[in-house]
């Protein structure tokens, strides 16, 4: 049987190290979405796009997790 407990620190661990090769990309779109977080708030984008996508592909749908400061206190506690 998997560790499921493995499993999940080598999810983030992977999420982690996604987020941080991705810092130097840019998107057509990055400057708008920019000027809404600034003016809504990151956290309220990020909420109302995942809860937008799950009624239209509930399946499918980008499902917003644990933010990287979480992860990485996690990660670097003996007692998880």
């Amino acid at each position: 049987m998997i560790d499921k407990t493995d499993l999940f620190l080598d999810m983030c661990q992977s999420m982690l190290n996604d987020s941080m090769d991705r810092e130097n990309l840019r998107a057509p779109e990055d400057d708008e979405v920019l000027e809404l977080c600034e003016r809504i708030g990151y956290g309220a984008v990020m909420d109302s796009a995942a809860r937008q996508w799950r009624r239209k592909d509930s399946i499918g749908a980008f499902v917003v997790g644990p933010c990287i400061g979480t992860i990485v206190s996690l990660l670097e506690t003996d007692d998880f």
